[in-house]
């Protein structure tokens, strides 16, 4: 196992290398104006690579020291009840003015669990005394597929009935963050909302997803519908003047007329919990070690009844999984689920899985919601170390994370992800790709639109552009130039190469995450 402080040097090494040259170049995408502020080039349409600032937790800043109020050590057995009613007690403490109720901290030692420890309270945070074996495991003894820890509130906020307008705009440009309505009646600065863009016939076909050819094995092939392509991504109004409104982040994807327009509708009561953590210590899985499997001529763990997941979230918001070490799970370290935003992945691993290698396994650190940041995380021996699954929708944030010995990708997994930024990212035995992945699968077509690859190292990239309604970007990345798997006559991703010189902004993330903050006085600290 390579010790977290070697990957962390590694990683920044790879983002510092402009402070110590004496000349940086610019991208034609972003880049500093003479003022210090952030510029973005717009093309005809005034599409732009999106703000990506502003995401994670408390919108990206550093998580608290929550007090511990009561400690736990390991005995023999399973522990599984006795943390959880820690849990509890920690729960019926009174919630403090800053959002907290008080920490669980688990001493070091070996805690065996039979099933899922559930944080479902707002305020709680479970700690252990280190991601190691020689601090604090949560060893999960369930011989079926699991999860390790959940938190998991309520569920999330719904559009309220007869709430919906529509969008005036004739064309609304990725990265826009402004919207004219039909109306305003109804609407309040602070409101949450959802800004919907209708999937339509003519944009599938249009998209080529009515084509998909066949597998060559005959596998069964599934043809994109539009029903099922309706994306619904949820904002805060922070400013109305007349009939447009302000959100507090951008749109990924472009809305248009060509493909049915867009609406707004008003979103109820949220019910997510908040302001909970998870953090320094190591979930680990139970599994036969008498069942292995081969691939590419050599053998692994493949044993499939055991730990999936070492932590999921749903339904929460304002939270973090910080220091955490997964081990011998088959699924993912973290998986950040629908209904969940604002949520910090920092600092934590995974490592030596278990599962076969084929589909649905090893999808190390995986965002399915949006606002959310993956910061400073290992992945090994995994398939999609740093993925988005279909459909989903950011601004979404990969930064400062490296993968090792990778049996698939990184990027967007498969049907139309948006907007993720995939920044200082190394890779050094894998590829990064994003295009149309044809009929892999059951049909995978388009993995994903407006993503943004930022100063990256991998082995190679293949990143193509759709045929219509947005671009992806490789800016400043070092590896080969891989050929498309389908669709080789798609139009072309952007491209600024980075052989030449550093790039003046190392790191795009946190160049607009400090724009983001300096400017957070208009933005709403938190929306509930």
């Amino acid at each position: 196992m390579i010790a977290k402080a070697l990957i962390s040097t590694l990683i920044l090494a790879t983002c510092s290398t402009a402070s110590a040259a004496s000349s940086t170049w610019k991208s034609e995408w972003v880049y500093y104006g003479k003022d210090g502020k952030l510029v973005y080039k717009e093309d005809k349409q005034g599409n732009r690579i999106p703000d990506f600032g502003g995401v994670g937790y408390n919108h990206g800043r550093t998580p608290p020291t929550v007090p511990v109020v009561l400690t736990l050590s390991p005995t023999p057995g399973d522990n599984h009840q006795r943390i959880q009613d820690a849990l509890e007690k920690v729960a019926a403490r009174p919630l403090q003015k800053n959002g907290f109720r008080g920490t669980l901290l688990l001493k070091k030692g070996r805690y065996e669990i039979s099933k899922t420890i559930l944080i479902n309270k707002s305020g709680v945070v479970l700690r252990g005394e280190g991601d190691s074996e020689k601090g604090t495991v949560l060893f999960l003894t369930k011989k079926e597929s699991s999860i390790g820890v959940q938190i998991r509130g309520g569920r999330p906020p719904r559009e309220i009935k007869n709430s919906r307008v529509r969008i005036d705009n004739s064309y609304v440009p990725v990265g826009s963050k402004r919207l004219l309505l039909e109306s305003v009646d109804g609407l309040k600065v602070g409101d949450l909302i959802s800004v919907i863009r209708p999937g339509t016939e003519q944009w599938i076909h249009d998209l080529k997803m009515d084509q998909i050819p066949p597998r060559k094995d005959g596998g069964k092939i599934t043809q994109w519908s539009a029903k099922k392509y309706t994306t619904r991504v949820e904002r805060s109004i922070v400013k109305i003047q007349g009939h447009f409104i302000d959100l507090d982040h951008p749109v990924v994807m472009e809305i248009s007329n060509r493909y049915g327009g867009g609406f707004v509708g008003k979103l109820d009561k949220d019910t997510r919990i908040r302001h909970c953590g998870l953090e320094n210590l190591m979930l680990k899985s139970t599994f036969d070690p008498s069942v292995k499997s081969k691939y590419k001529n050599k053998e692994y763990f493949s044993d499939q009844n055991h730990g999936s997941t070492a932590v999921s979230v749903k339904s929460a918001a304002d939270c973090w999984v910080r220091n955490i070490t997964a081990k011998h799970f088959g699924y993912s370290a973290v998986s950040l689920g629908s209904g969940s935003k604002y949520i910090s992945v920092l600092d934590s691993n995974f490592i030596e899985p278990v599962s076969v290698i084929t589909g649905g396994r090893r999808y190390a650190f995986e965002i399915n919601t949006q606002l959310c940041l993956v910061s400073g995380c290992w992945a090994d021996q995994a398939r999609h170390s740093f993925v988005s699954p279909p459909r989903a929708s950011g601004p979404n944030v990969f930064t400062h994370c490296r993968a090792t010995h990778v049996f698939s990708d990184i990027g967007p997994h498969q049907r139309w992800s948006m907007g993720y930024l995939y920044d200082c990212i190394q890779s050094p035995d894998g590829a990064i790709n994003v295009g149309d992945r044809g009929s892999m699968g059951s049909g995978h077509g388009w993995a994903g639109v407006n993503h943004v690859f930022w100063n990256c190292q991998a082995r190679g990239f293949r990143v193509q552009s759709p045929w219509v309604t947005g671009k992806n970007y490789v800016i400043a990345c070092q590896g080969k130039k891989l050929p498309p798997y389908f669709s080789k006559d798609s139009p072309p991703a952007i491209w600024e190469d980075a052989t030449k010189k550093p790039l003046e902004i190392e790191s795009l993330y946190e160049a607009q995450q400090k724009e983001w903050l300096n400017h957070s006085t208009t933005q709403p600290a938190h929306d509930h």
